[in-house]
């Protein structure tokens, strides 16, 4: 050993430790924590699949599931322009609740101004050669209930993909991994998990629709949505073998039973149990009465057979499972029980389901057709959305009428304004963009101009006009 291997071989040593423990930490990172370099992140699904074992297998998902998106495709699709700010959000805020619908449609009118884009209009109508909006919207908001995840895609010619004006948008019918440009670059592309893909799709071509997930990983699972029902799994479990018990005692008849010789000298050998057995199948599968009676030489005991306590109590446990399903998606459970005494909340019942089950996901999906399909067409003096006029589905109609009434006790509002929160556009006729004085309906004008006079010695308080 050479005098300079005595002198520095401690300090070659630790620095060669150092820099293979930097290699190994690094290549550890590459591998583990794809997220944080240039890699695919797979979405955790927990080895469940909420299409094949929720929607397909259990019926209260397919129910509330099919429910909500055919609410959500009912609603028109309304492009506008916004013209107060402040209007605009105290008519998102007042939207939430079936007691503000009335504020909410008179901050409707203010902040909003129904528009015509051709390029917006025919998107809305036709988004690609394939499919109307209607279908689009059906797999987007399917797939968004289901797994927490869907997609958009939008494509055109060069020019248009620079500029993000689409000439064509497509709803992605799969589940999607990410690839990763780092923590400035989260998203740089998409790729379909369920298809051969040969080139990946840019971000900035796709809009992906997600709900809410606080879970934030190393390997970027935050950058997915989480399932609404992840929390309700095992309830999905469980409603599936109540299924499949429910089929058994089906298939069994509903009961079972032991034939046995009654006296112990006329046992049965193994011949003749199988004779037995042969016969009473033939008998259970005929459809003659009287090739279903099995004659016997010897006396026979019967002893009824059922299926287990386990068993019993799985299919007592799954009407409460059900019911987790629709209290996870917000559905009244009405909606599970036609009986007298639920059909007479039906009325209250439908409003809930509208605000609470169906609302909160035409929001997400008004925002996500806004930013995908609005924003290139906005300028300096222009702002346009889309907005999914839920309140005119017939759940509604009973808020139509309170507003109505509302109205009429606003003397403040103008015919005109009136009209624009019911939604019949502005008259042009003489008055009505006037303020009345809501006694007699004269206008205010008038009033101030002497025109209407208090009739003097009348003590009613009557008005008259000169």
């Amino acid at each position: 050993m050479g005098i300079l291997d005595t002198l520095f071989k401690g300090t070659i040593d630790k620095r060669v430790n150092a820099g293979l423990n930097r290699a190994l930490t690094s290549l550890y990172n590459r591998n583990v924590f794809q997220y944080l370099f240039d890699g695919n992140i797979i979405l955790d699904a927990n080895s469940f699949d909420y299409v094949e074992d929720g929607y397909e297998a259990v019926g209260a998902v397919y129910e509330c599931v099919d429910l909500i998106v055919n609410k959500i495709i009912a609603c028109p699709r309304i492009p506008y322009r916004i013209k107060d700010e402040k209007e605009y959000k105290k008519y998102l805020n007042y939207s939430k609740s079936p007691d503000t619908q009335a504020q909410a449609a008179i901050s409707k009118a203010k902040a909003l101004e129904e528009v015509s884009v051709p390029a917006i209009d025919r998107l809305l109508k036709k988004p690609n050669p394939e499919n109307n909006m209607d279908q689009v919207l059906e797999m987007i908001a399917g797939l968004l209930l289901l797994t927490g995840n869907s997609y958009l895609y939008g494509n055109g010619s060069s020019t248009a993909i620079k500029d993000r004006k689409w000439s064509e948008i497509w709803a992605i019918p799969s589940e999607m991994n990410i690839k990763s440009g780092g923590l400035m670059r989260p998203v740089t592309s998409y790729e379909m998990r369920s298809y051969v893909q040969n080139d990946a799709f840019p971000a900035a071509q796709i809009k992906h629709l997600k709900t809410r997930n606080l879970k934030f990983t190393n390997t970027g699972q935050q950058l997915f949505g989480m399932a609404p029902l992840k929390a309700y799994a095992y309830s999905l479990d469980i409603l599936k073998n109540v299924d499949r018990q429910s089929d058994k005692q089906v298939k069994n008849g509903g009961k079972m039973a032991l034939l046995t010789p009654e006296n112990k000298e006329d046992a049965w050998n193994e011949d003749q149990i199988g004779q037995i057995g042969d016969s009473l199948k033939e008998a259970r599968a005929s459809d003659d009465q009287m090739s279903r009676t099995v004659p016997l030489s010897v006396a026979v005991k019967y002893t009824e057979i059922g299926m287990s306590s386990q068993e019993m109590e799985l299919l007592k446990t799954g009407d409460v499972k059900a019911d987790d399903v629709y209290r996870c998606y917000h559905m009244p459970l009405q909606f599970r029980n036609q009986d007298t005494a639920t059909y007479n909340n039906l009325p209250v019942a439908n409003r809930q389901l509208i605000y609470n089950a169906v609302y909160p996901w035409i929001r997400k999906i008004e925002q996500a057709l806004t930013e995908f399909i609005c924003t290139p067409y906005n300028t300096a003096s222009a702002e346009y959305i889309i907005v999914l006029d839920y309140t005119s589905l017939p759940e509604l109609a009973s808020d139509a009428k309170e507003t109505s009434e509302w109205l009429d006790k606003m003397p403040w509002l103008t015919p005109n304004e009136k009209r624009a929160v019911i939604g019949f556009g502005e008259s042009p006729q003489d008055g009505m963009a006037e303020i009345f004085v809501n006694r007699n309906t004269v206008r205010l004008q008038d009033v101030i101009d002497g025109k209407v006079v208090t009739q003097p010695n009348d003590n009613s308080g009557s008005t008259g006009t000169n």
